[in-house]
């Protein structure tokens, strides 16, 4: 149902109707009389504390290729949609444990490594999988990671 919500509450905008709205004549209730006789007014539905999704492009080692990332928490993708790859070009090389430029990426995964490079502070660790925030980062790799961060 979260889901749906997430779906309702950051959906497209409606789009303004063109045409205008017929006027329609209205005579007022009639009050109720007697005790029970109020109907309470219907709950509204609010989803302010639902945040829209940001999908992100994150590494998946079980295929060794990158996907976009549409639901994440606790250092890793819990839920992955089609191919994709990171706007920078700079990918994770499982073969070495390093990040590198790809300069040639094929449905996610990259047929081409070029140089070391260094990726946003969230960084896959190579011990576990999980992404972690990177303190210190040099040629593609981390020699101190933090706590997990979303990737």
């Amino acid at each position: 149902m979260a889901g749906a919500l997430a779906l309702i509450a950051c959906g497209n905008p409606p789009k303004p109707s063109t045409t205008p709205a017929p006027v329609r004549a209205t005579t007022p209730a009639a009050p109720s009389v007697g005790a029970g006789s109020a109907v309470p007014p219907a709950p509204q539905l609010t989803t302010k504390d639902i945040g829209c999704p940001s999908p992100s492009c994150v590494y998946h080692a079980g295929a060794n290729a990158y996907f976009t990332c549409t639901a994440s928490g606790s250092g890793g993708c819990v839920h992955f949609g089609p191919a994709c790859a990171p706007p920078d070009g700079c990918m994770y090389d499982p073969g070495d444990r390093t990040y590198k430029s790809c300069t040639k990426i094929v449905e996610g995964s990259c047929r081409a490594w070029g140089a070391a490079c260094t990726p946003n502070a969230c960084m896959i660790d190579p011990r576990d999988g999980y992404y972690r925030q990177c303190t210190q980062q040099r040629g593609g790799t981390c020699s101190a990671f933090a706590a997990l961060c979303t990737p």
